[in-house]
């Protein structure tokens, strides 16, 4: 099955609630699955951590288009907003029941399901167009469930108003002011009189402090200047006089420097005498032009389209045809690379990713990453063998390369876990 990406987030302002235990995606999804059903499950998006464990990558338990929901059409909001309000509404009633028992277990899940309701803004919230026969259907999902924002952590419920209205609060009424009387009015009095006692001292206090940083300053800079450049006192000064130069040592220097250049000369000229003569050319061979072959019949396309993948000015998929789990990666000409762990950089992202989970196996697995004007230069492509999953230890695999202009195909195997393919690829750039 394949995983929409929706975004990638980190805990920066943010706020968790209740233990991390009670955060668990397999707890909260498990238990809305087993009680509600696969609907009310989807409403929570998986985090994948990323390789430094500060953000994490957000997927929806179903394949299609994601979209914010602040992003959609005042219909399309309207009807996502319902079917929201139709999921919140019968898991906080499920919360409701679970806390309604006495045992110590079912308290916690009644408070980790209601903290799961619980997100940022809505800027959390997307939506997920999943085919359904000759039409769609609008199934929201929930990114940094179980968070707040700092300044939200007072104030909860962003889901709250979806399943039933908020009740409004009082207002509360500010306090008179007391006037300030007896000893206590007359501190600011004292501690003012105490002030403009110590005012004399402290003021000579400064001064002698700001004459002493300045001498200290200016003994700094004198001795960071160059020694010669200053006319000091003789024991400041660093200046050692220039030796005299030896005229009969310089002549001597010089004849030494002409006696090597003339026997280095000879021993060119002598070099140049021993070389053999280069062997003459070989005849001109007329070059054969064989015809290229027909590129291979492929289903990538379907794939990829089946999957939502999007494309870019430069697109690499792969394809195999087994439960196993290959794993896709490109390194940009800079060095940086997009894999599993890394999923978006030098203007480029893997949007599809199969077979990384054993819940999720399938039979016609695609992978794909796709570059909108990415930099010109040399592409290193690998295909790792991550784990065959039961199937066998060599897997074949296709691999298309496309750009705004021209597409090829690439067969190759891999062979044991951890079993590494690789090859390369030119881009001139975005013209």
């Amino acid at each position: 099955m394949f995983e929409a990406f929706l975004a990638t987030t980190s805990s920066e302002g943010l706020s968790a609630l209740g233990m991390r235990e009670q955060r668990s995606y397999e707890l909260i999804s498990d238990t809305v699955r087993d009680q509600l059903g696969p609907d009310h499950a989807a409403l929570f998006g998986e985090p994948v951590a990323t390789a430094h464990g500060d953000r994490y990558d957000w997927y929806a338990a179903m394949e299609g288009r994601a979209r914010k929901l602040q992003s959609l059409s005042e219909e399309e909001q309207a009807k996502a907003r319902e079917t929201l309000g139709k999921l919140t509404g019968d898991i906080r009633a499920l919360a409701e029941k679970l806390g309604e028992k006495g045992s110590a277990d079912d308290q916690r899940l009644s408070e980790a399901l209601s903290n799961a309701l619980e997100v940022p803004g809505e800027d959390f919230i997307f939506v997920v167009e999943v085919k359904e026969g000759d039409g769609t259907r609008l199934q929201p999902v929930l990114i940094n469930w179980a968070w707040v924002s700092d300044e939200q952590r007072a104030v909860r419920g962003v889901l709250t108003g979806a399943s039933k209205p908020a009740t409004p609060r009082p207002p509360v009424r500010a306090a008179a002011p007391v006037a300030a009387t007896g000893a206590a009015a007359s501190a600011p009095v004292a501690a003012a009189a105490v002030a403009r006692d110590w005012t004399g001292p402290l003021r000579w206090l400064l001064l002698l402090g700001w004459l002493l940083l300045a001498l200290m300053l200016a003994a700094i800079i004198l001795l960071m200047v160059r020694p010669c450049a200053l006319n000091g006192p003789s024991w400041l000064s660093f200046c050692t006089a220039a030796p005299l130069p030896d005229d009969g040592e310089v002549a001597r220097g010089r004849v030494l420097q002409d006696m090597i250049a003339q026997v280095e000369q000879r021993i060119a000229i002598a070099d140049r005498a021993c070389q053999p003569a280069p062997p003459p050319p070989p005849p001109a061979v007329e070059p054969t032009v064989v015809p290229a072959p027909e590129p291979p019949a492929s289903d990538i396309e379907n794939r990829l389209d089946r999957a939502g993948a999007l494309r870019g000015d430069l697109t690499i998929s792969l394809a195999w045809n087994s439960r196993a789990d290959l794993d896709l990666s490109v390194t940009c000409p800079r060095g940086q690379s997009i894999w599993y762990r890394n999923r978006e950089i030098c203007n480029g992202r893997l949007d599809v990713d199969s077979n990384a989970r054993r819940n999720n196996l399938r039979n016609d697995p695609v992978e794909n990453i796709f570059f909108n004007t990415p930099a010109g230069g040399r592409y290193n492509i690998k295909v790792t063998l991550f784990d065959p999953h039961g199937t066998s230890v060599s897997q074949p695999f296709e691999l298309l390369i496309r750009t705004r202009d021209d597409s090829r195909v690439e067969r190759g195997v891999v062979t044991g876990k951890g079993g590494v393919w690789s090859t390369q690829y030119n881009y001139a750039g975005t013209r």
